[in-house]
């Protein structure tokens, strides 16, 4: 059976250096790819950390930092933080983990001690069980800010460049069952991916997962509703990392809200060839189903079993979805479960103030109460992946997400990293829409960027057929681009081009105000006060392309054909 356990507890850490190998524990990119396992410096079993600080994950060290003044525009992509290129000395972070996998593996069901990250922050619970001989072991980054190279037991797993997609090694012939393991990360934040504080280092959760050789690769559920029933699609791919052939049979089964069976399925006996996949796709029929809505988010759970014979289960996945219908309509707007309603969204970062990116699972859960609570029905990712337990919690709320792509490019990586957003969480049903890039000022209006978004489209549609693609747009064309092959079009300020223009003449496009407001205010400061550079909180001060809320939502309100709008920012 397939066993989880968060790594997050117990790291040491220490600065490097980006510019001076002798200063960076032995590291140098021409001298890091030694023989198998002889891994040098602070990358090898046998370097001595004894001397590091010792930390906990999430981690942000550039949150720590000094602030400096400086008037360049691009030192304040790090938030005016003392890293980046002029600071070599900060910009490199060392990580390193000792475990043994009696830990959370102990050798009888039931003993030892295992962490999980829901033991801190209610999420994503983890399960002690025996290791497995024949199992099969992962790594699981969620995030690491950026640009960073991992190795377990002096062997260099590999690297990895953005710091928004998660990633993952296959350990098994790495991993010692019986001896302490040595995981390490280099991440290098010297260089930015966008234009607001970005933070540094692992700053998202960090997993082993263990499974059987047989077992559940991925699931895709997908539902149609009608007539006081719902007919649920479940998509599993099976995979075989054994050396000889697999006889199994899959069940599947639904639960409802409160945990009860409400439909389950079997398929026949199958065959699985070593070291293959395969799909298997199943219908189930739910009678009277409680539909996810914004009101009642009710959940459903599918719980696939791969059984070898006589009982004997090799795995056991579940996977949260919902039952409901999303609709576009370019005259009336956004439709849920069939019925009319306004999108009323913030525009959110990841950073909070005092933690920087390394936000804890329960701060996130804060901060989306406290925007549904004031009446925000959606959020949206703003302008990259974010943690899956931001969705997870959306899913629980109610509120509508709007994910989006960090970079609107077709090369390997970037079209790798837009297919991973893609597979992790078509799941969500808080999902309702996918968004290809944001702002993307040299080809979204231009035949490249035509050619570029046609081919992100077509991705999203083949990995996930039941949502809508956008784009969020600015500086307005109407030839090629973008706005040609997306199915909604996101709007980014109704001060930037002529919206009603764009309307008239494309009236069988659905459009949404992806990014709205962008008011300038300071918090708890009621009057002007230049000397200390502080403005009203009152919402009257907004930059040329901007528009105070009385504005741009009075705009999007009277008028249905704009299915809603998002306001930046919500934090």
């Amino acid at each position: 059976m397939r066993h989880r356990a968060c790594l997050d507890d117990d790291w040491r850490f220490a600065l490097g250096h980006a510019a001076d190998p002798s200063r960076d524990f032995e590291f140098a990119r021409d001298r890091s790819l030694v023989k198998s396992g002889e891994a040098r410096g602070a990358a090898g079993v046998k370097f001595d950390d004894s001397g590091w600080r010792r930390v906990d994950l999430p981690h942000d060290w550039a949150i720590e930092l000094p602030l400096v003044q400086r008037e360049d525009r691009e030192f304040c992509e790090h938030g005016f933080h003392a890293i980046g290129p002029d600071y070599p000395e900060n910009s490199v972070g060392w990580y390193r983990k000792r475990f043994s996998l009696s830990q959370w593996f102990p050798d009888k069901p039931g003993s030892g001690q295992h962490t999980s990250a829901a033991g801190r922050s209610g999420s994503r619970a983890a399960t002690p069980l025996r290791h497995h001989p024949a199992a099969r072991w992962w790594i699981e980054f969620d995030g690491v800010f950026r640009d960073s190279v991992v190795w377990l037991n002096g062997h260099r797993l590999g690297r990895h460049a953005s710091g928004y997609t998660p990633f993952r090694f296959d350990v098994t012939d790495l991993i010692e069952p019986s001896e302490e393991n040595v995981l390490v990360v280099r991440a290098d934040a010297t260089s930015y991916e966008g234009w607001w504080y970005e933070g540094a280092g692992i700053y998202r959760h960090v997993w082993l997962l263990r499974v059987q050789p047989l077992h559940v690769a991925s699931t895709f559920v997908t539902s149609v509703a009608r007539a006081g029933a719902a007919w649920v699609t479940a998509r599993t791919m099976i995979r075989n990392d054994a050396e000889e052939v697999a006889r199994f049979t899959l069940s599947s089964e639904v639960l409802d809200p409160a945990g009860q069976r409400v439909a389950r399925v079997r398929s026949r006996p199958l065959l699985l060839a070593p070291f293959s996949s395969m799909e298997i796709a199943q219908k189930l029929r739910v009678r009277n189903p409680r539909l996810w809505s914004c009101e009642d988010p009710a959940l459903y759970r599918l719980r696939s079993t791969l059984d070898r014979g006589r009982g004997v289960l090799t795995d056991e996945h579940h996977t949260t979805f919902g039952i409901r219908s999303i609709r576009w309509d370019a005259r009336r707007g956004f439709f849920l479960n069939g019925r009319h309603l306004k999108i009323k969204g913030t525009c959110n970062h990841q950073q909070h103030a005092g933690v920087g990116i390394a936000v804890p699972d329960a701060l996130w859960e804060w901060r989306l109460n406290k925007l549904k609570e004031m009446g925000s029905n959606a959020i949206r990712c703003s302008h990259y992946m974010v943690a899956p337990e931001v969705l997870d919690i959306c899913d629980r709320l109610g509120l509508l997400v709007m994910a989006e792509n960090r970079l609107a490019d077709v090369g390997p990586q970037f079209l790798a990293d837009f297919e991973t957003m893609i597979l992790r969480d078509r799941n969500h049903p808080s999902i309702i829409l996918w968004s290809i890039g944001n702002e993307e000022h040299t080809i979204q209006w231009s035949e490249a960027g035509e050619r570029i978004g046609r081919t992100l489209v077509r991705t999203a549609h083949r990995l996930d057929p039941t949502r809508k693609v956008t784009a969020a747009m600015h500086d307005r064309g109407l030839g090629a681009g973008f706005a040609n092959v997306v199915d909604v079009h996101g709007w980014n300020y109704i001060h930037v081009g002529d919206i009603e223009a764009f309307h008239r003449r494309r009236p069988d496009q659905p459009i949404i105000g992806s990014e709205e407001g962008s008011t300038v205010t300071t918090r708890g400061e009621y009057a002007d006060d230049p000397e200390r550079g502080y403005v009203s909180a009152y919402d009257r001060r907004h930059p040329k392309w901007g528009s105070t809320a009385q504005k741009w939502w009075k705009f999007f309100a009277e008028r249905d054909w704009i299915a809603g709008g998002f306001v930046w920012t919500g934090f």
